[in-house]
């Protein structure tokens, strides 16, 4: 009874593997980093079967920079997706939304550009009548500073608000 329970708890030796290939499968050690372990001497293969043991003893033991021991495969991978990423990012900054867009071209049309063409078309016959021509030109220079300083305004408003308002909204 005694040697039975021994042989439960008797340590069990790491795997084999048939092949490299499997061997960086199961145990998730990149391919390359086992080809270089070869290359540096370490005998985990034995009669092409390669012991786990042998490969974790020297892994350890062996004094390999930095360098030697990362996945470059998975680095650059990593990189390519981080890359691919900032574009996205990069784009989503490029895009507008349609909705937006439409919203503010029309308030920018209708409440602006409508708005001071109504209201020139009542204040300019009388306010021009009777005037000589460079009183006229200093009046619409001047106006036309006005609908340019309230054009401006109403689009810092609008930044502020961070949204366009809809056609007929008061802001």
């Amino acid at each position: 009874m005694i040697a039975s329970k021994r042989n439960k708890n008797a340590l069990k030796p790491l795997a084999m593997f048939n092949n490299l290939a499997q061997m960086a499968a199961q145990t998730g050690i990149p391919k390359n980093l086992l080809l270089l372990a070869q290359e540096k001497g370490c005998k985990f293969d034995h009669h092409n079967r390669y012991d786990l043991k042998e490969f974790n003893e020297w892994y350890f033991s062996e004094k390999m920079s930095d360098d030697e021991k990362m996945d470059w495969t998975r680095y650059y991978k990593r990189e390519q997706a981080l890359t691919q990423e900032l574009k996205r990012k990069d784009l989503e900054r490029t895009l507008v939304d349609y909705n937006v867009a439409g919203r503010y071209i029309t308030a920018l049309v209708h409440q602006i550009f409508f708005g001071e063409i109504d209201r020139t078309t009542q204040e300019y016959p009388p306010l021009l009548k009777g005037r000589s021509e460079p009183e006229i030109e200093e009046i619409v220079l001047r106006q036309r500073d006005l609908v340019r300083k309230r054009l401006l305004e109403k689009l810092e408003e609008w930044d502020k608000l961070g949204e366009v308002p809809q056609v007929g909204e008061e802001t």
